[in-house]
């Protein structure tokens, strides 16, 4: 399909995916199928669920480009602070699976992602903190580490119905 959207572009370039949104609601997308094919030629509720899915495809494209600018941003901000490989991967990660609903960011997630002791999670956690590249929301042991976004995005995105889950 992306192919075809393409050629009907007239462009090589296209900067959103139709077969994302698609492989999203594949369970939908049959059924839709399903029920126009057995429809009295009506393709009006296809292509009203086509539209709806080409938007979301859109709005995703549009999401995607805003983490990408702010992702560069972010770096552009803080390229003159020093920094280790653990906390530069832990910055990326949170950037790069932004749309996956990952969860929280404690010193815990943080040391078995990096698989180094607590203490040394909390010390780079802290130092990034200090550094002004995350923002801590609460305290204690529910610490929760955030990207200190340029364009005030929240990252992790924590979605509530998941809000428990931890990286």
């Amino acid at each position: 399909m992306d192919m075809q959207l393409a050629r009907s572009d007239n462009s090589k370039i296209r900067f959103y995916s139709m077969s994302n949104q698609l492989f999203k609601v594949h369970k939908h997308y049959n059924n839709i199928i399903e029920k126009t094919q057995k429809s009295d030629g009506n393709l009006t509720d296809y292509l009203l669920w086509f539209l709806n899915c080409f938007e979301n495809a859109l709005n995703a494209s549009e999401k995607n480009l805003e983490i990408v600018l702010d992702k560069a941003k972010f770096w552009e901000q803080h390229k003159e602070k020093g920094i280790n490989n653990r906390q530069r991967f832990i910055i990326n990660y949170l950037y790069d699976n932004y749309d996956k609903g990952i969860g929280y960011l404690r010193s815990s997630s943080y040391a078995k992602l990096q698989k180094c002791s607590t203490d040394t999670a909390l010390r780079d956690l802290k130092d990034l903190a200090d550094k002004e590249m995350l923002k801590v929301e609460d305290s204690g042991k529910k610490t929760n580490y955030l990207i200190n976004s340029p364009a005030n995005i929240r990252i992790p995105n924590i979605r509530t119905e998941n809000a428990v889950a931890v990286l």
